[in-house]
């Protein structure tokens, strides 16, 4: 009689709690951070994106390897996948590669072809993706997915494509629970988490089958939720540095015609001061025209304070004073 299994349900559970956290400690990663972010990469970059995953998920294999007893720990085939379907063709092959080779000393023979193909199998499907985002937009209920294949009058190859992820995802599980008896290789030659009992329940293979999905789909979006982060931040930087130039562009005409003015009356009053007033207002306009820099030395800073100051000082008179008191050791300073 079928029958439910507790323990391995558990398993599977710890097995969800552990690709989590792997993705959750990876998102804090300002350099991964900043991988995540890039629409196209270079093959440099496609390369340490390889090395970083394969360092991850190997060690996961690797945990599983030495000590048996952590089967839950086995990412091995997800991480291979992620790896494709973030990286490309390279990143995927290179990582699967990369993290078989654990198992592959351990004797399981079939886990390099297996997780090279599936790191190949995630870059064709990153290759085939109508738009990058949609790779981030995936969700792991294939009902949500079914319902906006059915519903997606505007983009049905959004759709198409995310169930296309979903099957692939289900299909590269299948195959490592089936490979055993689908070819005359022993089954002992790759990992692979199964029931215990004889005779498991149908709901243990969903179980399994879902794993597997939510535990490529989970670092998914717990990266999706870091690259939107991001980029928020990037946005709201850009929001500021727009205001503080729409603010400089107001501010200048005014700046510029009020000192014209006093120009205008020294030249007939103090000559002297008119053609200093005139040097100051050069090197403010100059300052103004490299603006857009984002660092400069404490020392330039106070110059431009300077020159600014010193012309508004013959605006004003004796209502303005101007007092500087700095360090020596600090105007080199960025």
């Amino acid at each position: 009689m079928p029958e439910l299994e507790p323990s391995f349900l558990i398993l599977l559970l710890i097995k969800l709690g552990v690709v989590a956290s792997i993705a959750s400690i990876l998102a804090r990663w300002n350099a991964f951070q900043a991988v995540l972010l890039q629409h196209s990469r270079t093959l440099s970059q496609r390369l340490t994106l390889a090395i970083w995953l394969s360092a991850v998920f190997g060690a996961s294999v690797a945990t599983r390897v030495f000590s048996p007893s952590y089967k839950a720990a086995d990412l091995g085939l997800e991480g291979s996948f992620l790896a494709g379907l973030l990286g490309g063709y390279v990143t995927g092959l290179l990582s699967g590669v990369l993290i078989s080779l654990p198992a592959f000393v351990n004797h399981e023979h079939l886990s390099m072809p297996v997780l090279a193909g599936v790191g190949v199998l995630g870059g064709l499907l990153r290759d085939l993706a109508p738009d990058s985002e949609d790779i981030w937009d995936m969700s792991p209920f294939p009902d949500l997915s079914i319902y906006r294949f059915l519903r997606e009058n505007r983009n049905p190859r959004r759709a198409a494509f995310h169930l296309s992820l979903l099957a692939a995802i289900l299909s590269m599980e299948f195959v490592r629970q089936n490979l055993g008896s689908l070819t005359s290789f022993s089954q002992a030659e790759l990992f692979r988490l199964t029931p215990v009992s004889r005779h498991p329940h149908a709901l243990t293979w969903v179980a399994l089958y879902a794993t597997t999905l939510f535990a490529v789909l989970i670092p998914v979006k717990i990266w999706n939720h870091t690259r939107t982060e991001r980029k928020l931040e990037e946005q709201k930087r850009l929001l500021v540095e727009a205001r503080l130039a729409a603010l400089t562009s107001q501010i200048n005409p005014h700046f510029l015609f009020n000192t014209l003015n006093s120009v205008s009356s020294l030249i007939r009053t103090n000559p002297a001061e008119a053609r200093l007033m005139i040097l100051k207002l050069s090197r403010v306009l100059r300052r103004l025209l490299r603006k857009h820099e984002n660092f400069s030395p404490l020392r330039d800073e106070l110059s431009f304070i300077h020159d600014y100051l010193s012309i508004e000082v013959v605006r004003f008179g004796d209502k303005l004073r101007l007092e500087t008191d700095v360090q020596n050791e600090t105007l080199d300073l960025l």
